[in-house]
C-alpha cells in the first residue's frame, strides 16, 4: 500500500536527486538539446566567429525515428508454438484470433484517444521517439471501468522524468511526474484546488505501487485506486545490450545502459560545429574585397581618393578599403596573406568520418559516398541499418509486452465485453466483440 502523500513525495524526491538518476538525466537533457535546440556558439575567448551549428544530429535522430515510426509492426501469435500441433480444433484457432485482435484492438483505440489532442502521438511513433533520443522507454497497462464499459487504459511516459525502484524480477514502486496547466487542472479534477509554480504549471505525482496507484498534487493525493493486480504494471527499458554496470572508480554508470542514438558521437558534434564556423567565417570573408594602399593627405587636401564610393569601397559588410597616409609617415608594406583552409578542411572530414564510423552511413538513406556495384550497395545498406536495430528491437518488446500484459489484465479482471477494431497481422480491417473467456494468456510476436 502507498503511505501518506509526504511520504511517497519524499522518496520521490530522494531518488530524483539520487547521483545516478541526475546523471542519467542530464544525459537526457544533453541528448535532447543535440537534437534540436541546442545551438554553438564559440567561446568569446577565441575570437569573433560566425557561429554555425551542425545539423547532423537533428538529421540522424529524425531519419531514424522516421523509420522507426512509420514501419509496419506485426503483432501477432506463433499458433504453432503457443497451442501445440497444427490439428487443433478451431475453437482453438479461434481464440487465438480474438486474443490477437483484442491486443491489437486496444492499442489502436489507445491511439485513437491519445491523437484527439495536438501532443498526443500514436504509440508507436512516441516509444520511437523515446528510445532514439532517450535511449529508453517506459510504458503502462490498466484496464479500469468507466460508465459501466471497460477501459484499457495504455501510457507511455518520458524517461527523464520517471523514478522507479526494482526488486530482483519486477518493479516495487513506479513514479512520474509531470505539469498540466491550470486550465487542465480545473477541468480535470473538478472541486480540487492547487497552487501553480511561478510558470503557471502544476507539478503532478503519479504513484504506482503492487497494490494501487494515486495521483498528488500540492501534497494531497487528488486521485486513485486500489488496482489489485500484486505488481506494478509499468514496464521499464534500456536501448542497447549494456547491462547496468558497476564501477570501484567511476561514478553514475547507471546512464551508460541507456544507449540514445547519440552515444558515440556526442563529443563531436560540438568539434563539428566549431570547425563548421571556422570555414563559414573564411568564406563570408572570402566574399569581401580588401584593399590596401598609400595616400597623400597633405597633397589632397585631406581629401580622400576620388571614385570610392562608385566602386563600393568603404562598405563594413562588404568592400573594405585601408589608406596609409604618407604624410603621416604611414608606409604600406603588402597584404598579409592568411592561412589555407586546407588543414580545417581535412579535420572537418576525419570528424565525419568518426560521426559515419559512430552513427549510420548515409548510404542507409540511398545517398552513395563511394563507387560500387549495387550488390555492394545493397551489403552496405543493410550493416548501415544494423545501427537501427536496438531501437527497432526496443519498440517491438514494448509492443509485445503491452500486449500481453493487456489481454492477462482483461482476461482475469473479468470485464464485460469490450467492442474492438484495427488491422490484424495480415493488415486486413477487423470490427469484434470480445469478452474474457474468448481470450486466452499468450507469447506475442512482433516484427
Amino acid at each position: 500500500m502507498l503511505g501518506p502523500v509526504e511520504e511517497e513525495i519524499a522518496k520521490s524526491d530522494e531518488i530524483w536527486s539520487s547521483p545516478g538518476i541526475a546523471a542519467l538525466r542530464e544525459q537526457m537533457e544533453g541528448d535532447f538539446g543535440l537534437w534540436g535546440p541546442y545551438e554553438y556558439i564559440s567561446p568569446p575567448e577565441e575570437g569573433k566567429w560566425d557561429d554555425v551549428t551542425t545539423n547532423s544530429p537533428t538529421v540522424l535522430a529524425n531519419k531514424i525515428i522516421g523509420l522507426l515510426s512509420s514501419s509496419w509492426l506485426q503483432l501477432y501469435i506463433d499458433a504453432d508454438t503457443d497451442i501445440g500441433s497444427k490439428d487443433e480444433n478451431k475453437s482453438d484457432r479461434t481464440k487465438v484470433s480474438n486474443t490477437e485482435q483484442l491486443a491489437n484492438g486496444v492499442i489502436w483505440l489507445s491511439d485513437k484517444r491519445v491523437t484527439k489532442v495536438p501532443s498526443g502521438k500514436r504509440l508507436q511513433s512516441a516509444l520511437s521517439s523515446r528510445a532514439v533520443l532517450r535511449g529508453g522507454t517506459v510504458t503502462s497497462v490498466y484496464w479500469y471501468t468507466k460508465d459501466d464499459k471497460p477501459v484499457c487504459q495504455i501510457k507511455e511516459y518520458d524517461p527523464l522524468f520517471c523514478q522507479w525502484i526494482e526488486g530482483d524480477e519486477e518493479l516495487l514502486w513506479f513514479c512520474y511526474r509531470d505539469y498540466v496547466s491550470q486550465h487542465f487542472f480545473k477541468t480535470h479534477y473538478k472541486g480540487q484546488e492547487a497552487k501553480a509554480e511561478p510558470n503557471g504549471r502544476i507539478l503532478r505525482y503519479t504513484f504506482w505501487d503492487k497494490d494501487e496507484w494515486k495521483e498528488a498534487v500540492g501534497g494531497n493525493y487528488i486521485d486513485g485506486e486500489k488496482h489489485g493486480l500484486g505488481y506494478v504494471p509499468v514496464n521499464v527499458k534500456t536501448c542497447g545490450a549494456v547491462p547496468y554496470v558497476q564501477s570501484t572508480i567511476y561514478e553514475d554508470t547507471m546512464k551508460w545502459s541507456w544507449q540514445s542514438v547519440y552515444t558515440n558521437n556526442r563529443a563531436i558534434y560540438y568539434l563539428e560545429s566549431k570547425l563548421l564556423s571556422i570555414e563559414a567565417t573564411k568564406a563570408i570573408e572570402s566574399g569581401k574585397i580588401k584593399i590596401a594602399g598609400e595616400w597623400n593627405s597633405a597633397a589632397s587636401g585631406n581629401q580622400p581618393p576620388e571614385g570610392l564610393e562608385k566602386l563600393g569601397y568603404g562598405s563594413q559588410t562588404r568592400n573594405e578599403i585601408i589608406l596609409f597616409d604618407v604624410a603621416k609617415g604611414q608606409k604600406f608594406g603588402g597584404m598579409v596573406q592568411p592561412p589555407s583552409n586546407e588543414i580545417v578542411d581535412q579535420f572537418l572530414s576525419r570528424v565525419r568520418g568518426m560521426d559515419i564510423i559512430g552513427s549510420i552511413d548515409p548510404i542507409a538513406f540511398g545517398q552513395m559516398t563511394r563507387s560500387g556495384s549495387g550488390a555492394l550497395a545493397a551489403e552496405l545498406r543493410d550493416a548501415a541499418l544494423e545501427f537501427i536495430n536496438p531501437f527497432r528491437e526496443i519498440v517491438q518488446e514494448d509492443f509485445k509486452w503491452i500486449a500481453e500484459e493487456s489481454v492477462t489484465q482483461y482476461k482475469d479482471g473479468q470485464f464485460d465485453k469490450i467492442n474492438v477494431e484495427g488491422r490484424n497481422s495480415k493488415k486486413e480491417k477487423f470490427h469484434i466483440d470480445i469478452s474474457p473467456a474468448d481470450v486466452e494468456d499468450s507469447h506475442f510476436e512482433c516484427e
